[in-house]
């Protein structure tokens, strides 16, 4: 029996020939003076802007926003009873981890006072505010220590550094007010927030 050859037979390799391509239409006219390479700019520049705009009004509309405010129960009929010791808080929109929240009273500059709490988790709801709360004695005996004259200069300021419950940007809201004895409350000076 004839032995068989073990290599295989090999094809031939034909050179592949370049291929060139011709246009023979170029624009004769410089790119600047094409006006669908500007329609196609503006459009570019638009859909920019609209991005960043949507990306604001997202973080917008999706961030906590917490604040400070008097404490007012309603009281029979159309009254309003007011509790100067007590100072509520608001959360509007998503749930907050407060990271620092101060309240000082300060009479010309000394301090009589003060409150710090940190670290606090708030979720919003319509019919629920949380408050912080002097002791209405020791309120009362702040008040009762000064004459009239001086309880305007009688000042409290709130400071709440905030953000979302994952973190993020952190926000502020600060508050200082007066207390104005003649309606047994206190009377916003200054507000800021972010």
């Amino acid at each position: 029996m004839p032995e068989r050859s073990k290599t295989k037979l090999q094809k031939p390799v034909k050179e592949i020939e370049p291929k060139k391509v011709i246009i023979e239409k170029l624009p004769k006219s410089p790119w600047y003076k094409n006006p669908p390479i500007w329609i196609a700019i503006c459009a570019l520049i638009a859909t920019v802007f609209s991005l960043r705009l949507t990306r604001e009004q997202y973080i917008k509309s999706s961030r906590p926003f917490v604040w400070a405010c008097n404490f007012e129960i309603p009281g029979v009929g159309n009254t309003i009873i007011t509790a100067p010791s007590v100072t509520a808080f608001r959360v509007y929109n998503s749930p907050a981890r407060i990271i620092k929240l101060d309240i000082n009273i300060v009479l010309n500059g000394k301090e009589l006072y003060y409150l710090h709490l940190k670290n606090l988790v708030r979720y919003p709801d319509e019919k629920v505010i949380w408050t912080s709360a002097i002791v209405k004695e020791a309120f009362d005996s702040l008040i009762v220590n000064f004459p009239d004259s001086l309880t305007n200069k009688l000042h409290k300021i709130i400071s709440i550094e905030y953000s979302s419950l994952n973190g993020g940007k952190t926000y502020h809201f600060k508050m200082e007010e007066y207390f104005w004895s003649g309606i047994n409350q206190w009377e916003p000076i200054t507000e800021e927030a972010d």
